[in-house]
């Protein structure tokens, strides 16, 4: 059962989440994390729930998506790629003397999971969303 309350003490409204199911708490420790990101002191995790104030829930899609870049952005797919120019640059100004064997054979990883990246259908889907008429498959071929 789930149970959240919205409570009027002291002239502040506060949002009180109960505990329930494994996935509903997975939901509920997901929300504090994000809502405790900037070390606010008013959020309370209790044993049985999770206490904060209204105000909290304010620009929440805001915190949410500063959470998620913050916390995950080395695990997207664009990060991958676009992060890998330092590897190239590091080589360029060292007109490629430390290049070796190791360093063809993650150039040569790097180029396989870019061309996977480009043909999946997140990013075939975002070429259509922004009117590309980028093909990897082309590309590739060329």
């Amino acid at each position: 059962m789930v149970c959240f309350q919205l409570y009027r003490k002291a002239m502040m409204n506060e949002i009180r989440i109960k505990n329930s199911d494994w996935l509903f708490n997975c939901g509920i420790l997901g929300l504090y994390n994000i809502l405790t990101y900037n070390n606010d002191k008013r959020v309370i995790l209790l044993q049985d729930e999770l206490i904060f104030p209204v105000s909290r829930l304010e620009n929440f899609e805001e915190k949410y998506f500063s959470y998620l870049i913050d916390i995950y952005e080395k695990t997207f797919s664009m990060y991958r790629i676009t992060s890998f120019e330092t590897f190239l640059r590091n080589h360029e100004e060292t007109n490629f003397e430390n290049f070796n064997t190791a360093s063809l054979e993650q150039l040569n990883f790097q180029i396989e999971q870019v061309k996977k990246y480009l043909k999946s259908n997140s990013y075939i889907s975002a070429y259509k969303a922004i009117n590309s008429e980028f093909s990897p498959i082309e590309k590739e071929k060329n």
